[in-house]
């Protein structure tokens, strides 16, 4: 008998995993992760510069962020230019700061 809810199906399919292996300390990578001021440092395509980073990291909580583009167009989070700046930065932000 399948005793799973729709409700648990709804949020597996919300669920965003990423894998990485990074080197760097795993509390630099948490901090980096979960620190408005550190998120935005690294956050967002190459170029871009993030604003504005406010998150809650509780379950549930929300995460919002807003940047501007080197033509200095301001915008909600985009990712149209793709995760692999994203990352990239994020492990240069990591090298510099161990």
């Amino acid at each position: 008998m399948d005793t799973r809810t729709s409700t648990d199906v709804e949020e597996r399919e919300r669920e965003l995993v990423i894998t990485r292996i990074f080197d760097a300390p795993r509390h630099v990578v948490f901090r980096a992760w979960t620190e408005p001021d550190r998120v935005a440092r690294w956050w967002g395509p190459q170029g871009f510069v993030t604003t504005y980073c406010d998150m809650d990291i509780r379950p549930g909580g929300t995460f919002r962020v807003c940047m501007r583009s080197p033509e200095g167009v301001a915008t909600r989070d985009d990712h149209r230019r793709g995760w692999t700046s994203t990352l990239q930065r994020f492990a240069e932000y990591l090298a510099e700061n161990q």
